[in-house]
């Protein structure tokens, strides 16, 4: 049996329009910061750097799922609703290695 995956930690693309002027302003900033874009963009609006080349480790995945249910907490949300109501999907996540 299959255990469901924190709707939580789901990735969801954001995507927005600008002009050619205004990516190869993002460019320049993000490359002066020693970024991509995405990234740039992200920390800019206070969230964390995201490694898209790899697979997060265990920790950082246990990492993001404390910071996921602090934010839904401060957001007045139940962060129970986000997460199925056992630890099976860790174990799933680390037998797929």
């Amino acid at each position: 049996m299959r255990s469901a995956w924190p709707q939580a930690l789901l990735r969801r693309k954001i995507r927005f329009e600008v002009s050619e002027t205004e990516f190869l302003w993002l460019e320049k900033r993000a490359r002066d910061a020693g970024m991509n874009i995405s990234n740039y963009v992200r920390a800019g609006r206070g969230l964390p750097k995201r490694e898209t080349r790899r697979r997060p480790t265990l920790e950082e995945l246990r990492q993001q799922a404390e910071d996921a249910r602090k934010k839904l907490q401060e957001m007045g949300e139940n962060p129970e609703l986000y997460f199925p109501a056992n630890d099976h999907w860790i174990t799933d996540y680390r037998r797929r290695r």
